[in-house]
Order: C-alpha cells, then sequence, then structure tokens
C-alpha cells in the first residue's frame, strides 16, 4: 500500500508484518537547476530573441513544459528549450516557457516564426532580457 505525503511516499508492508520501509521522493528542483533533458537547451546568460511555442503554468508541472519541448523537437524546431519566467524581470512570473532560436534581433526570430507557428499556431517572438 502506499500513501502520499508532501516530502515522500511512505510505503509499508501488509498487516502483521513489522516492518515499514520509507522511500522518499525528491522535491522538484530549484528553477537554478532546471533539468531540461540531453536535447533541449538552456537559455544563454545575455538578452536575446527567442520563439516562445508555450507557456506552461509552473503548477502544471514541469513534465508538460518538457512534452511541448519533445514535440516541438519530433517537428524538427531547433534549439528548443525550457526557461522558467520568474527568473526574468520582464516576463510574467508563473510559467515554463517552452521557447525555440536564440536570435539577436526580433526581425531575425519574426522570419523563423512562420515555421514553428505552423505546429504551435499560438508561439510568437519575445524578447527574453537578463
Amino acid at each position: 500500500m502506499a500513501t502520499g505525503g508532501a516530502a515522500g511516499t511512505v510505503l509499508s508492508q501488509p498487516q502483521g508484518s513489522e516492518k515499514t520501509i520509507v522511500a522518499l521522493t525528491p522535491l522538484p528542483p530549484a528553477p537554478e537547476t532546471l533539468p531540461l533533458g540531453p536535447r533541449l537547451i538552456p537559455w544563454p546568460g545575455h538578452a536575446g530573441f527567442t520563439i516562445v511555442l508555450a507557456a506552461v503554468p509552473t503548477r502544471a508541472g514541469l513534465t508538460r513544459a518538457r512534452r511541448e519541448a519533445m514535440r516541438a523537437l519530433r517537428a524538427g524546431l531547433p534549439e528548443v528549450g525550457i526557461l522558467v519566467s520568474s527568473r526574468y524581470p520582464d516576463l510574467h512570473p508563473g510559467y515554463y516557457l517552452v521557447f525555440s532560436g536564440v536570435y539577436d534581433s526580433l526581425e531575425e526570430a519574426q522570419t523563423r516564426l512562420p515555421r514553428a507557428s505552423a505546429r504551435f499556431p499560438g508561439a510568437f517572438a519575445r524578447q527574453i532580457a537578463r
């Protein structure tokens, strides 16, 4: 039998057994250590422009954002990654932003937007400042 807890999961032996096993579930990583996966990129340490493919509320979970990012990779979009909006002062906090590309100008991002929009109809070009 398993019951959930805030910091872990308690697994217990059938009734009559003397042992109780406690397996701790790790807490989600802090935004600074966001585990992206082998093919996803982090946002570079400088300002730039990108195409935002999806904005996933953090309460919906990183797993959902990763699914969107993997869908973008399967679609062949370049430089796909996930960033945490609350780490950037010009973004609305509380979201995982799935992005594609890191560009020097808004015009460059906008020229790549039609390809992204074909798979992600709500995609838009956006500046990301540090």
